[in-house]
């Protein structure tokens, strides 16, 4: 009678631990991510199941749990207004071995009878969330911007290819006046293409965007993307504070390949800017300016002056001017600025200079400027200024 009391007391107390062990791992194990999948030929009443796939992105966004995967089958969609993606901690990309295509062209420009609508702004937005990763797809065609990163921290655009879009390419943008507290950082642009983006300026007769924008945010990363023919300018940090620009391959935009305007502590290193002799992207009969620094006044009340860029070791070859700095409205001189390292040839009307202003801190040195064949003259102007050790080919 005692051992079998024992016994089933034993066997009771090995299932309550058992049962307490279960129900601690479950507690502590992470759900399985899951797929969910996107077909063109799919329906928003489906499951998401690869046999069964959703309509749009924006479906299975919403549908989706952190950690989740957005699968886009290969094919085009065709959205009649900008998808919109709220959901944090999430991956959309194409279907593994396949390549999905965002074509906006079937969406009815802004203000066409539509009034203004805010969902015909974009063709793919990451909007208010955070750690999104859009890899591995195409967004073409849209008459405004192509993808937007909007007031989201350390999400991530990788291999998408972004082109033909009526306005700026790819943004990356905050809706906020402080552009040094914000929390919108750590986002990440990289090996992305993106070309022939702002055609509604095509005709020079409006104002522009850029390629790759970086606006009101903090600590954006761009790197490793081809960046050409936009009818604006190529890659730009406006309001910007802090960021890392590098090893972009950026040539043949309209107006300037590499714009730094009102932006503070922004690291730009080995890119390479140049002109292939794409002629109907010619400003004032001339090729793009390379890179610019630069104080406009087009975003008053807000002001970023220029301060603490570092410009090292980037090659810029057959631009109108190759490293400038420009006052326009706002002035005020460049600030703890670093331009050395750098190769500057073939330079249509200046190799480098600086408007005249009262800059601070300011070094151009052990840069090569060459001329082969054009120029290699250089001009700087104002007070400020440190230029030693470059050389003179």
């Amino acid at each position: 009678m005692i051992g079998k009391c024992f016994l089933a007391h034993a066997t009771g107390t090995v299932a309550a631990v058992t049962a307490v062990v279960a129900l601690s791992l479950a507690a502590s194990s992470p759900a399985l991510a899951r797929d969910w999948f996107v077909a063109p030929w799919g329906s928003n009443s489906a499951s998401g199941d690869a046999g069964s796939p959703l309509a749009t992105a924006e479906e299975a966004a919403n549908r989706a749990a952190s950690g989740d995967r957005v699968k886009l089958r290969g094919g085009t969609y065709r959205p009649s207004e900008g998808w919109y993606v709220g959901k944090s901690g999430i991956t959309i990309e194409s279907a593994d071995g396949e390549w999905a295509v965002i074509d906006g062209s079937s969406m009815p420009a802004p203000g066409s009878g539509n009034g203004y609508f805010w969902r015909l702004y974009f063709v793919l937005q990451v909007g208010s969330a955070n750690n999104v990763t859009v890899q591995n797809l195409e967004v073409r065609g849209g008459k405004e911007r192509g993808i937007m990163l909007y007031n989201t921290a350390n999400s991530r655009l990788y291999r998408c290819a972004v082109k033909d879009n009526g306005g700026t390419g790819i943004l990356v943008e905050a809706n906020t006046s402080d552009l040094s507290g914000n929390p919108y950082r750590y986002n990440t642009v990289d090996n992305c293409w993106v070309e022939n983006n702002i055609r509604s300026n095509q005709n020079r007769d409006r104002g522009w965007g850029m390629g790759i924008g970086v606006h009101r945010v903090r600590d954006t990363t761009v790197t490793n993307n081809s960046v050409s023919g936009n009818w604006g300018e190529g890659i730009g940090y406006y309001l910007a504070s802090g960021g890392y620009c590098g090893y972009n391959q950026v040539h043949d935009n309209y107006s300037v390949n590499l714009y730094l305007d009102n932006a503070r502590w922004v690291w730009a290193e080995g890119n390479t800017i140049d002109t292939w002799g794409w002629t109907d992207r010619y400003r004032f009969d001339a090729p793009a300016a390379g890179i610019q620094i630069a104080n406009e006044n087009s975003y008053l009340p807000a002001t970023n002056p220029a301060q603490g860029i570092t410009l090292k070791n980037n090659t810029v070859k057959n631009c109108s001017r190759g490293i400038f700095y420009a006052n326009y409205e706002q002035g005020g001189g460049v600030k703890d600025t670093q331009v050395y390292g750098n190769t500057v040839e073939g330079s249509w009307w200046l190799a480098a200079g600086t408007e005249s202003a009262n800059h601070s801190g300011t070094t151009f040195r052990d840069n090569v400027f060459r001329a082969n064949g054009r120029t290699n003259g250089t001009d700087f102007q104002g007070t400020g200024l440190s230029v030693y050790n470059n050389r003179y080919e």
